[in-house]
């Protein structure tokens, strides 16, 4: 007989922490900050300062004195903590008796907390909170966390590239904890986002509804957050990198640089500390996605027709299951899953199903799917999220299939195209017919605000770049402009023109100039809720391309090169704009490295790269990253012999980026 189990999940303590202890307000509900804390706080500067890290003793290695400052506080779990932080960075935590000085006084307070970083004005010591419910080996590194000068990982002012936030779903009042940090304010030392950081919140924190607050733009890595299992590889990395350890190790290993790659850094035996997802002495062979060994053989990106099941079907599901069936369907279909048989228990687990919203969905348990409903989604992503806090019944099984999407003909998925055309002639059929100079093409997008609602290029009927075979740029230039203005900071009728990682910049009120993309871009829109009526706009629609639209063809497996942006190392010119194709031999990838990385926009709208791993040049999200300002290093490999790389400056100049490839 199979053991069944029932167990409650404890609420993570940032819900159950109170808003006030006996030393202040709670900011993001477990961390202190001083005066002048919030106030650079409210200035948007400063806690990336070096002022808040803890000094280096005469060994050059920093230093934290503590002390236990009460007898109820878990002394075995404060250590516990303490040695991991220790085996993990060059940080050095002594005991003290020493009162009349900066340390870390551990005590059994009202909930889990901490000041954020080291506080020299505290010269009797700064509280840190180790108290019910927080003693576990996660708990108590993050706190400690907070007390070196870690803010939570989902503040990074580079999330919404990882994560999206269901406001409409946060317990009112509680937005505040969701706040996105500044540059200035959180500095994560050019680290890429850390979905298994044990500084990240979970899913469900302050949830009002039982739903999502925090959703993962891969829905994959939906179960890596909050686990709070204890510091992650890009947790130690940034703490080192943070304190200088790196830099202690290399010199006393006699090292002027790094050897390690994709992630890994030198650590104090003078070996590579690498990342999952490497291997090698160098941590030179990337073999998979930092994530993928970190989730379970539940979570899986189905792409073609079949069958998806729950864990163990149909044997009962285990216990503490969250993973995602991402099911993503071809050109102009659209995924449709058929259940044949439901059973989960009342209440403690459920299936979410998202098929309009890809971050948030609807929940089924108990019996409530009957055997042969289906669920068909309204874009090409369809998304299952199962999760369980018993292992009673037997789970779910359903046949994924594909159907026609109706607004789609396999040249564009767009609705047809209302423009007139400026001196264009359709381009040919055949790849070679392909225009190769410096000579635009061009298109007039207008608006009259008595007709149509809704505009998108390209036209059903028109074979405009049907056989894009090298890069080239877009330029959409307002000859006229004006439509209603913004109403509470936001476009309600505007014109909205996409931007690679699936993004789009909303013009609305009155505009002039150019706005110039990267690549060839086939969609524009114009979106009006009819309740209030203007002038219009009239946008010519170029394309083409210039010195830095290439098509890079490798030819040896060993080679190796370098792009830069326009100019580089010196700024780049305003507005540039580049795309490149970079293509290795076949069965080998590409391997890029971004050595150097200077731009300044800091919404990532107008200044950006971003990088096509499937060699595509779609630069979705599922198969992109995007580096905007604040990274300063990246490494990524393609996922097959082409990698697709487009880089937008913006109106401010700055250095821009300088990256190297290799055949892999």
């Amino acid at each position: 007989m199979a053991f069944l189990s029932l167990r409650s999940q404890p609420r993570p303590f940032e819900e159950t922490n109170p808003d006030r202890v006996e030393a202040g307000q709670l900011f993001d509900k477990d961390m202190l900050l001083t005066e002048a804390q919030w106030r650079d706080l409210a200035l948007r500067k400063g806690l990336a300062s070096q002022n808040y890290r803890w000094p280096e003793s005469g060994d050059g290695f920093p230093h934290v004195p503590y002390r236990f400052a009460d007898a109820n506080v878990d002394q075995v779990a404060v250590k516990a903590g303490i040695a991991h932080w220790e085996q993990h960075t060059c940080l050095k935590f002594d005991l003290t008796t020493n009162e009349n000085q900066p340390h870390l006084k551990f005590q059994k307070l009202s909930g889990c907390w901490s000041y954020v970083g080291y506080i020299s004005q505290f010269s009797t010591g700064q509280d840190i909170s180790i108290g019910q419910g927080c003693t576990s080996l996660g708990t108590v590194a993050h706190e400690i966390g907070h007390a070196i000068g870690f803010y939570h990982e989902q503040s990074r002012p580079d999330r919404d590239d990882s994560i999206h936030i269901n406001e409409e779903n946060i317990v009112d009042g509680r937005e505040n904890n969701f706040a996105k940090k500044s540059d200035s304010l959180v500095d994560s030392q050019g680290i890429p986002y850390d979905y298994s950081s044990d500084m990240h919140y979970g899913g469900f924190g302050f949830s009002k509804n039982g739903r999502l607050t925090i959703a993962t733009v891969d829905p994959r890595n939906q179960e890596l957050i909050g686990r709070r299992d204890g510091l992650s590889h890009r947790d130690t990395h940034l703490a080192n990198l943070m304190y200088g350890c790196i830099d202690k190790w290399k010199q006393a290993c006699g090292m002027d640089s790094d050897p390690c790659q994709n992630g890994g850094y030198t650590g104090a035996n003078c070996a590579c500390v690498c990342p999952q997802g490497t291997s090698g002495s160098s941590c030179e062979t990337l073999e998979e996605d930092y994530f993928a060994s970190q989730r379970s053989d539940c979570s899986a990106r189905i792409t073609s027709p079949g069958t998806v099941t729950s864990p163990n079907y149909p044997s009962n599901y285990p216990y503490g299951v969250v993973c995602a069936k991402w099911v993503v369907a071809p050109e102009c279909k659209l995924p449709r899953v058929t259940f044949t048989a439901f059973r989960l228990s009342d209440c403690w687990d459920k299936l979410e199903i998202r098929t309009s919203n890809r971050y948030d969905g609807d929940f089924y348990c108990g019996t409530s799917i009957a055997p042969g409903t289906s669920f068909t989604s309204t874009t090409n992503e369809l998304i299952l999220m199962f999760y369980t806090r018993t292992n009673y019944e037997t789970g779910w099984s359903a046949d994924v299939t594909f159907i026609d999407d109706p607004n789609c003909s396999p040249a564009s998925d767009h609705q047809p195209l209302h423009y007139q055309p400026l001196n264009h002639q359709p381009l040919s059929h055949q790849p070679h017919n392909h225009p190769t100079h410096h000579q635009p093409l061009s298109h007039q997008l207008h608006h009259n605000p008595l007709q149509t609602v809704l505009y998108s290029l390209p036209a059903k009927d028109t074979d405009v770049f049907l056989f894009q075979d090298s890069p080239y740029m877009t330029t959409f230039k307002i000859n006229s402009f004006k439509l209603q203005k913004k109403k509470l900071k936001k476009c309600v009728d505007f014109v909205g023109i996409q931007i690679p990682y699936n993004r789009t910049v909303k013009l609305c009120g009155a505009r002039k100039g150019s706005i110039f993309v990267p690549n060839l871009n086939l969609e524009a829109n114009f979106v009006t809720d009819n309740a209030v009526t203007d002038v219009g706009f009239n946008v010519s629609i170029t394309w083409q391309k210039t010195q830095c639209h290439r098509v890079i063809e490798l030819s040896d497996d060993s080679a190796t090169g370098v792009i830069q942006s326009p100019g580089f190392p010196e700024n780049y010119p305003k507005n540039s704009v580049c795309e490149w194709w970079i293509v290795a031999p076949e069965g080998k990838r590409v391997h890029l490295e971004f050595t150097k990385i200077s731009i300044k926009d800091r919404k990532c709208l107008g200044a950006y790269i971003a990088v096509d791993k499937s060699g595509r040049a779609s630069y979705m999200p599922e198969h992109s990253s995007l580096l905007c300002a604040g990274m300063k290093t990246s490494c990524l490999v393609s996922e097959g012999r082409t990698v697709n790389v487009a880089f937008a400056g913006g109106s401010r100049t700055s250095k821009g980026f300088s990256a190297r490839y290799t055949v892999v």
